[in-house]
């Protein structure tokens, strides 16, 4: 499964398809996910299946968010 984020919108989704358009993955967005909102990084973190502390800082969810992709 791979995730998708849309370059206008910003909203992340998962699917088995390959999805084109205004979708690009996550891993090759041309944006890190420090230009990521607290919201997009919530959503993205979801969609991964990684619990987290809802209460944590920008800095935090980024450092949980790249930890999670190597894993």
């Amino acid at each position: 499964m791979a995730l998708y984020r849309d370059i206008k919108t910003g909203a992340v989704i998962s699917s088995d398809s390959l999805i084109g358009g205004d979708w690009v993955l996550v891993d090759t967005a041309n944006s890190a996910a420090t230009d990521m909102t607290v919201a997009e990084l919530k959503s993205t973190l979801e969609d991964m299946g990684v619990d987290y502390e809802r209460g944590l800082k920008k800095s935090e969810l980024v450092t949980l968010y790249e930890a999670s992709r190597e894993l």
